[in-house]
């Protein structure tokens, strides 16, 4: 389950990494950017997630119990992981 969090104008959202994969977090993350409820999020971004990004390692260093940070340019996005956290920011910001 994600918690989402409005920090000026960025959209921050938490995750259980034990119940999430980060490409399914990264998509519902610019989703909730786009306040986008429909049910392909895939369709957000120009070009497949793993276009942006090798999906098996972004998945190897992310746990509930480690801090790490992953910085990314998805898109017209500028997405960090921190911890728990997934941040989405335009990229034109």
């Amino acid at each position: 389950m994600a918690r989402s969090l409005a920090v000026l104008g960025d959209v921050r959202r938490e995750y259980d990494w034990s119940e999430t994969e980060p490409a399914v977090a990264i998509l519902e993350t610019i989703a909730a950017h786009e306040q986008n409820d429909g049910t392909d999020k895939a369709d957000l971004i120009d070009a497949p997630l793993q276009t942006y990004v090798d999906l098996d390692a972004l998945g190897t260093p992310l746990g509930n119990d480690r801090i790490v940070s992953i910085a990314l340019n998805v898109a017209n996005y500028y997405v960090r992981i921190v911890g728990n956290t997934v941040s989405v920011t335009p990229a034109e910001r």
